[in-house]
């Protein structure tokens, strides 16, 4: 091996890109390819480095036995031109790595840990940067993928593991609530895989169990309404969000951006439960004449979107902190006046 005239790359999100770390399915980064096949045809020493198999192995070396077959068909594949494939760090002139940065660039690195709400995510700012690590990465980078065809979302960069690195977006003002409401009117035409609201009906009587505070007869209430709109909830599946709460919507440059999507594929999915959790997070945070407004455009289905808004807060009781599950009890029992 010649140093002077060697390059050490990095292989995924590099020369490759991949969909939820789908190896065999990557695209290739052609001009990279090219570029570093012709430096190669020049004498240079290219060499493929990855740490591929960090999180799922337990040595380099088992690391290696299983991925090294598949990136040498990739690379044949491909046409990929190089000296060696290495699981250990090379040394080398240059290091061609999507995650890298000169120790000067790292010492002016902005670091910021953001908010994470109540899933328990770990977010991190990193200069223009988001870094989310959850147990739900997967799923959240199919959803982002659907919605990028119909809304505005952060670009995704990377996806390792559990953490998806993506753009951040500056929020510079409060969400206009129309905004909010042509979302959910777009959203209610966007197709989903079926799937039956009984499953949902499942899982608030599953939460319903965590509340000791609200009697039999009201839980029993509860799940009675949701059984009497089950076939009108089941006529309006679509597309949704999930979490849609003016928490997960960002305004930038007049335009919203939807982040932080709960999406399990399989489970009921409706434009109706993302109005509810709408009208939750205006209700929640005090935004009487944005809660108001939102009301009178849905006034033909004030009942049932009440009905979705009192899943809502049966959903976060367990997740809240005392003061909050105080004030969760007594909207439940004010929506239920209401339905």
């Amino acid at each position: 091996m010649s140093y002077p005239k060697s390059i050490c790359v990095d292989i995924d999100d590099t020369i490759s890109f991949t969909l939820n770390r789908d190896w065999e399915n990557a695209k290739p980064n052609i001009p990279l390819i090219e570029k570093l096949n012709k430096l190669y045809d020049e004498g240079w020493d290219i060499w493929y480095v990855t740490a591929r198999g960090n999180l799922s192995c337990k040595s380099r070396v088992e690391a290696e036995e299983r991925y090294r077959p598949g990136i040498e068909k990739w690379f044949k594949q491909y046409n990929v031109k190089y000296t060696g494939l290495s699981f250990q760090k090379i040394l080398a002139s240059y290091y061609i790595d999507d995650k890298s940065i000169t120790p000067q660039n790292f010492i002016n690195l902005d670091v910021k840990e953001l908010k994470g709400g109540l899933s328990g995510a770990f977010i991190e700012k990193r200069n223009d940067r988001v870094y989310k690590t959850a147990d739900n990465t997967k799923d959240a980078v199919a959803w982002y993928r659907i919605a990028e065809k119909y809304f505005n979302v952060p670009k995704i960069d990377s996806v390792i593991g559990k953490t998806i690195c993506m753009d951040y977006i500056e929020n510079d003002g409060n969400v206009k609530i129309f905004d909010a409401i042509d979302i959910l009117s777009k959203m209610k035409h966007i197709p989903c895989v079926e799937s039956d609201f009984s499953t949902y009906i499942n899982r608030i009587e599953n939460h319903l169990k965590n509340i000791s505070v609200i009697s039999d007869d009201e839980k029993r209430y509860i799940i009675v309404l949701l059984k009497n709109y089950k076939n009108y909830f089941d006529e309006n599946q679509s597309f949704s969000h999930g979490d849609f709460s003016i928490d997960n919507m960002l305004n930038k440059n007049g335009k919203l951006y939807l982040i932080d999507p709960i999406y399990i594929d399989g489970l009921y999915s409706s434009w109706l439960l993302d109005a509810g959790k709408l009208a939750h997070s205006l209700n929640r945070y005090n935004r009487t004449d944005d809660y108001l407004i939102f009301y009178s455009f849905f006034d033909d289905k004030k009942s049932i979107i009440k009905l979705a808004e009192l899943t809502q807060w049966i959903r976060i009781y367990k997740y809240s902190p005392e003061e909050l599950k105080q004030r969760t009890i007594l909207e439940i029992r004010k929506l239920l006046t209401e339905i």
